[in-house]
């Protein structure tokens, strides 16, 4: 099939030769025009080739011929403005996290929900290997057009200024890395928050009121060096517009998300993935409660990245000749629902009282407190003995665990731990649910004696 330029009268048979032309005899323009995408449906256009390559192997992949325009329409709204799968599966799922049904958008299949986390399963069980003829008809439409370059009439040279641009919003990412490096200061460094309040207090300087001064000398410059008449007016509002956009000034100024502490935990309540503690009441009249920390929660934001290789090698891994976990004993490879082929989460529980205060003061036994940790034994060991993979689930004083017992503060952690054995938890990125349990329960002696009802002290004869 020959592919022509519109731009003048080359012609080719590879869509490579034709791009290589458009680069050398039609890319020497200036930023004034505009780049159209190889397809001819396409409406994108953008300012540099570079933008152009990342485009066509996002959205116009090779699973499909060069020269077929593929588009993805949602029966729902009747939208058809979906160049690619992926783009169109994020669309359903907006559609399902409103509750709204959603009908299977495969041949042959009746199934509707307006439940994201069954339609993932279904979608991963029933097709997890799909290709683009396993679609209904009405949803995926080809169209047999050549992929010429073809300026749009939208996109022409007399309108330069239009481009869609195929990142992300470059001033919310820059956002959302501040926001990670204060909170990366504040939690894995243990930096006060009277210190980061001092650099942001820095940054706005930096970045506000002593940047004015060298972006006026740079302009100014630029202009004088390409002989441009300017109007003082006119840059005075351009430096000042040019500093008040930058993301680390609108960040960090006065009203940015990053000035307090406050406005720092709530922004990253907001973009990031918190899970608040819940409380629960012991005694109301004397205001005895303890915080819990919903482990199912915690779970889907720790597997939000992939484990799966993790949990196929822990199963599939031949490991006769020596022990290396407690995957290889007995007891675990002998238990039943850990010896399924299914995938299971394994988890580690590990129990322990300590001191908020002084320890070897007078009041040593005031502020004690018992507190819950969970780790994920799926992971391999060297990761499992790292702080950042030890989670909190329960923190509740020394005192009301003694006198309310470990049964009644382990309630919501067990009830959770009950229903994650039994109905399993749904992970995206795996696709489907996941059943677990505890496999052990680590802690010294004194808390072990604790959790099993012994007695504490190790100085009579007799441990119950």
């Amino acid at each position: 099939m020959r592919l022509l330029c519109k731009s003048c009268s080359f012609a080719s048979n590879r869509r490579v030769d034709l791009f290589k032309h458009y680069r050398l005899k039609h890319g020497n323009s200036g930023r004034t025009q505009s780049i159209p995408c190889l397809y001819a449906n396409c409406p994108c256009s953008f300012k540099t080739f570079n933008a152009h390559k990342i485009h066509l192997s996002r959205h116009h992949v090779e699973s499909v011929a060069p020269n077929v325009v593929v588009s993805f329409s949602c029966q729902r709204c009747n939208l058809a403005a979906f160049s690619s799968e992926k783009q169109y599966f994020e669309h359903l799922h907006s559609h399902l996290k409103r509750f709204e049904v959603v009908q299977c958008v495969f041949k042959d299949c009746s199934f509707s929900t307006n439940i994201y986390s069954t339609f993932c399963s279904h979608k991963h069980r029933k097709h997890g290997q799909h290709s683009h003829e396993d679609f209904n008809p009405e949803v995926l439409k080809t169209l047999s057009d050549t992929p010429v370059f073809q300026h749009d009439p939208v996109f022409s040279e007399q309108d330069p200024e239009v481009f869609v641009e195929p990142c992300e919003d470059l001033s919310e990412v820059i956002k959302d890395r501040l926001g990670l490096l204060f909170l990366k200061l504040e939690s894995c460094y243990n930096v006060p928050n009277k210190c980061i309040d001092e650099i942001v207090d820095e940054l706005q300087f930096l970045s506000c009121s002593s940047s004015g001064p060298v972006l006026r000398y740079v302009v100014e410059s630029t202009f004088k060096k390409h002989n441009y008449d300017f109007d003082s007016a006119l840059l005075s509002d351009l430096v000042s517009n040019l500093c008040e956009s930058h993301p680390i000034s609108s960040a960090v100024g006065k009203d940015g998300p990053f000035t307090t502490s406050y406005r720092r935990r709530q922004y990253m309540k907001s973009h990031f993935s918190v899970v608040d503690p819940k409380e629960y009441i012991l005694k109301k009249r004397e205001n005895k409660t303890f915080q819990y920390i919903p482990i199912l929660q915690s779970l889907s934001q720790v597997l939000k990245n992939s484990l799966e290789k993790h949990l196929v090698a822990t199963r599939n891994s031949d490991r006769a000749s020596k022990y290396q976990s407690f995957q290889d004993g007995s007891h675990f490879q002998k238990n039943i629902f850990f010896s399924s082929d299914e995938d299971r989460l394994s988890l580690i529980l590990y129990i322990d009282d300590f001191e908020v205060c002084n320890p070897l003061g007078t009041s040593r036994k005031i502020h004690k407190v018992t507190a819950v940790y969970w780790v994920l034994g799926n992971i391999p060991a060297h990761a499992r003995s790292a702080l950042t993979s030890i989670y909190l689930a329960i923190l509740c004083k020394a005192s009301d665990t003694k006198q309310f017992g470990f049964q009644t503060v382990l309630e919501p952690l067990l009830r959770d731990l009950q229903s994650l054995e039994k109905d399993g938890l749904f992970i995206p990125s795996f696709g489907k649910v996941i059943k677990g349990t505890v496999v052990s329960v680590v802690a010294d002696n004194l808390g072990a004696h604790a959790v099993a009802g012994l007695v504490e002290s190790f100085s009579g004869p007799h441990v119950c």
